[in-house]
């Protein structure tokens, strides 16, 4: 019996080593695993952290590339105009007006081409100078992928670049998330359309010079409308009318047409407004919202006037009151103000001519480019005042400041071939990225 006992107890211990050699050899296994996986997920972690990086300098960029074609777009405007003036005044070896359409469209097609292609080189050339390194944090960054920048083998250096398609000009960068041991590349493309232009010919009648009505003619005419009129809303087309408007009446493509209003306020959305040399007689204040593009409009108020988002061209503005605009982009436009003249966020001018009895105060993201702007009052910033941004009292104010209504061309020989009106509408530049 003692024997039989001993015995018992060896198959005893043998089980109790056994399972020993089996729970080390389990436990190394799940450690080794555990290990393995750690190690997966600091990879991983690394890795979203670069192409998080990669997806902040998209954003980023985004905003620094609108920001200098916003810069750079009216100086290529300008010279878009002048080509169109050529085309439409030169008269040798024959006028743009006795070419068949197909050629027409052809001469205006080049035209709008060369202008994307400026724009294009322009931002090509600052992106691929563009050499900032932009922190996250002490470990992380992201950059501009260009000939500067280290690339992997399977990248071509002739980045970032360019191409027109259609109507639009396509500008490819690539941006690069950079931690101390890994990297995560994104290609974006900047899908920046053409102006969508109005262009009216010029009849060719002789017409008197335009001159701005005296600020009492002014109010006089908008505190006595002409009695009984039909209101805006109820009519259609609104083709040579003249109209009450209320908050209700849409605006859009008005054509030669005279509305009254009393405390004008419009707009809720993105919207274009295409006026076709119409004009609105205001009593009180007059606000627009999101004019992404107005044009051939002329706006007399009693009250101030407030717009936002406004990219006008040959507009015409007398205001007794003041003037505000978040973001303004103006071209071959006048105003003519009593009052204070305000820009937040960014204020570009090209061809434009600003007359103040008041205050003047711009953003620090100022172009004005053959711009002339007289002010009475202060100027913000100081630093704007030179031949054209200058100080003035009353009286050379009303008698030098060169005021025109670009809807109004003066026409002494109607021979000779006249300068269309051109408007121009912008649609704001998209983007599209590849992971």
């Amino acid at each position: 019996m003692m024997k039989y006992l001993k015995n018992n107890e060896g198959y005893a211990l043998l089980l109790v080593l056994f399972l020993i050699v089996m729970f080390v050899s389990v436990s190394a296994v799940i450690a080794s695993g555990s290990i393995n996986h750690s190690k997966q997920e600091v990879t991983v972690d690394v890795n979203n952290q670069t192409i998080v990086a990669a997806e902040m300098g998209v954003d980023y960029f985004k905003i620094i590339g609108e920001n200098q074609y916003n810069k750079i777009k009216f100086t290529h405007y300008n010279n878009l105009i002048k080509e169109i003036n050529d085309l439409y005044t030169i008269t040798t070896p024959k006028q743009f007006k006795d070419l068949s359409e197909t050629d027409k469209n052809a001469r205006m097609k080049a035209i709008k081409d060369t202008y994307l292609k400026n724009v294009g080189v322009d931002l090509t050339k600052f992106f691929t100078d563009y050499k900032n390194e932009i922190p996250v944090n002490s470990n992380l960054h992201y950059q501009i992928v260009n000939n500067t920048t280290e690339l992997p083998m399977d990248l071509s250096t002739d980045l970032p670049k360019y191409e027109i398609v259609g109507n639009k000009v396509v500008l490819t960068v690539k941006v690069k998330g950079v931690s101390i041991n890994n990297e995560s590349i994104l290609t974006y493309e900047m899908n920046i359309p053409e102006p969508e232009l109005v262009i009216t010919p010029v009849q060719p009648l002789v017409t008197p010079p335009w001159t701005p009505p005296t600020f009492p003619d002014m109010e006089t005419a908008i505190k006595n409308p002409p009695s009984n009129l039909p209101a805006c809303k109820d009519l259609s087309p609104l083709t040579d009318k003249i109209c009450k408007g209320d908050n209700s009446f849409n605006l859009k493509l008005l054509d030669n047409t005279t509305v009254y209003t009393n405390n004008y306020d419009y707009g809720t959305g993105n919207v274009n407004y295409s006026l076709k040399k119409s004009t609105f007689y205001n009593d009180g204040t007059w606000k627009l919202h999101n004019a992404i593009g107005m044009s051939d409009v002329t706006v007399f108020s009693t009250g101030s006037v407030t717009v936002k988002n406004i990219d006008a061209s040959s507009t015409y503005f007398q205001i007794k009151g003041n003037f505000t605009g978040d973001q303004v982009q103006l071209s071959n436009s006048s105003f003519n103000i009593v009052g204070n003249f305000t820009s937040t966020k960014h204020f570009y001018a090209v061809n434009t001519n600003i007359c103040v009895n008041g205050n003047v105060t711009l953003q620090k993201k100022t172009e004005l480019l053959n711009t002339t702007i007289y002010y009475t009052g202060l100027l913000t910033p100081s630093k704007l005042a030179g031949p054209n941004v200058k100080k003035v009292d009353v009286t050379t104010l009303k008698n030098e400041c060169p005021l025109r209504n670009p809807n109004y061309p003066n026409i002494n020989n109607p021979e000779i071939p006249q300068n269309p009106i051109v408007s121009a509408f912008w649609d704001d530049p998209y983007l599209e990225v590849t992971y």
